[in-house]
């Protein structure tokens, strides 16, 4: 695979973003139990326990400002700072 010339500009060497798709089903996520299709307080339970585990994991990152955006499929976009 050919490597990409270094670009001191790029915005990745001051940010990591992790994409989160919820509920299960959407976009590239699936289960095998359709049991798991959460409500909307379960989807938001589950991403701050995601959080929590992933700040105690690899607790580099625990201290590091967070932002929250959300999209819903049309354009109204819901960010936290």
């Amino acid at each position: 695979m050919p490597r990409r010339p270094y670009n001191k500009f790029s915005w990745n060497e001051h940010t990591n973003i992790t994409l989160l798709r919820s509920p299960i089903g959407t976009g590239f996520s699936c289960s095998h139990d359709e049991s798991k299709m959460d409500t909307l307080a379960d989807m938001a339970a589950d991403v701050y326990a995601f959080h929590a585990l992933f700040v105690t994991r690899f607790s580099q990152y625990a201290a590091a400002r967070f932002h929250l955006a959300a999209e819903m499929g049309w354009p109204l976009w819901s960010t936290s700072r």
